[in-house]
């Protein structure tokens, strides 16, 4: 693991030009801010969307649960179940589903994530017909100025 708990799609230290090279499942750190984007085709199996381990500081961020959908007409899709877990404990369970149900095919979870702490996005959906599935977290990185 990098030492600044990252080491996904930017792949350099803190502070050393990080650029976005595509999807993973890891954090990437820019300045202040952290991030993680990944996009997996459907399953009917449980599949691990983002998994990342965070460094000495906590983070303050949003979690984007996206449900399957087919590019070909938004509006058709199946129901997708997500849970958060943070050192292996479940600390929310999200549902989209995008026409049966009448729920929404995006959720956003606040979470503030402690300092070295194992986060994991688990994604089961009822079909892998079609349709991709991803998770999206967005946060602020509070560092300590005492260390």
């Amino acid at each position: 693991m990098a030492l600044d708990g990252g080491g996904g799609g930017g792949g350099g230290p803190l502070g050393s030009g990080n650029t976005f090279t595509g999807t993973s499942t890891s954090l990437d750190y820019v300045g202040d801010h952290c991030y993680a984007y990944n996009l997996q085709a459907s399953s009917t199996d449980p599949i691990t969307l983002l998994e990342f381990q965070t460094g000495n500081n906590y983070i303050v961020g949003d979690m984007q649960c996206n449900g399957a959908t087919d590019m070909t007409s938004i509006d058709r899709g199946q129901n997708t179940a997500f849970q958060i877990q943070l050192n292996g404990t479940a600390i929310s369970q999200l549902k989209t589903d995008t026409e049966t149900e009448d729920k929404p095919s995006t959720v956003v979870n606040r979470i503030v994530i402690p300092p070295y702490t194992e986060v994991k996005v688990i994604c089961d959906s009822d079909g892998a017909s079609f349709g991709k599935t991803s998770a999206v977290f967005v946060g602020r990185v509070y560092r300590d100025s005492r260390t």
